[in-house]
């Protein structure tokens, strides 16, 4: 088997950690360290890991104490780095950055480090999010090329090559994208990963679609682009709310917010979101 670290952003996670440190405890296959990084939890989080770290050495809890806003994305990426910086392992193969709210089947990492050893294109893989809704497990809907920011794994060649991952919303979706425009693949594994905290569950959502919009023109999405992006969202879901992606654009555009991707990779991006518009990609 790779091996492998894991990196897991906390904050205020009481309800869920336990189920999380129960399923990778668990795990066929160990991790060589697993760094969780409390970001000013102010619940029983830390009592919680404490617990776990006398039990188990490869777990060590550290702490970010220089910010108390929490931000979508770009604070939760420099937590991750904060994490990395603490890494006391210095070899190898691949790296986890985990979310506190999941559960993971037992056989994950084994099955993540297979389709890395299957296969030496693959940059970063994960699972699928299943959510419980209306009684029963139900799958978050998301493409198939891309990867779950709540449980990505990074061959750690690929993780150097694209540069890490940038400080911004929509980090886990630009990852992606650089991976591919640089020669890698990129997989989504058939491995159901319950995620107990549905997705932007506690962020505001006019606010949540203002910043999706300035993360498209970040991304070098364009106008036009973002505005089938926009339709498209408000066709599957219905709601009135989409039409701030196009607001959080639009004020990104006039305000110069700086792009968070180089040229080549905007281009790539929009030529990719292009031909899967037309069905020549999904």
């Amino acid at each position: 088997m790779m091996r492998y670290v894991i990196i897991t952003p906390v904050y205020n996670e009481q309800q869920y950690i336990t189920k999380t440190l129960e399923s990778v405890v668990r795990q066929e296959t160990l991790p060589l360290e697993w760094v969780i990084v409390n970001d000013n939890s102010t619940d029983d989080t830390e009592n919680i890991v404490e617990k776990y770290v006398q039990s188990y050495p490869w777990i060590k809890l550290v702490s970010k104490l220089d910010e108390n806003e929490r931000k979508v994305g770009a604070k939760v990426v420099r937590v991750f780095y904060h994490g990395l910086d603490n890494l006391s392992v210095k070899e190898f193969d691949f790296l986890v950055k985990l979310d506190a709210d999941l559960d993971l089947p037992l056989n994950y990492f084994s099955e993540v480090s297979n389709a890395f050893k299957s296969n030496p294109r693959i940059g970063i893989c994960s699972g699928y999010c299943v959510i419980y809704r209306h009684c029963k497990w139900v799958e978050e809907k998301v493409a198939r090329w891309h990867t779950m920011g709540a449980m990505k794994a990074y061959r750690y060649s690929c993780f150097n090559s694209i540069g890490g991952i940038e400080e911004v919303m929509g980090w886990d979706g630009i990852d992606d994208m650089t991976a591919m425009a640089r020669g890698w693949e990129t997989k989504q594994l058939q491995l159901a990963v319950k995620h107990l905290r549905p997705m932007d569950q506690a962020s505001d959502p006019v606010d949540l679609k203002m910043r999706q919009g300035r993360s498209y023109y970040q991304r070098g999405y364009g106008l036009i682009l973002t505005i089938i992006r926009t339709m498209s969202k408000f066709y599957i879901s219905g709601s009135v709310l989409e039409i701030f992606i196009l607001k959080g654009f639009i004020k990104a555009w006039i305000y110069k917010t700086p792009k968070s991707v180089d040229p080549d990779i905007a281009r790539f991006i929009r030529k990719f979101q292009y031909q899967r518009i037309i069905k020549l990609r999904y």
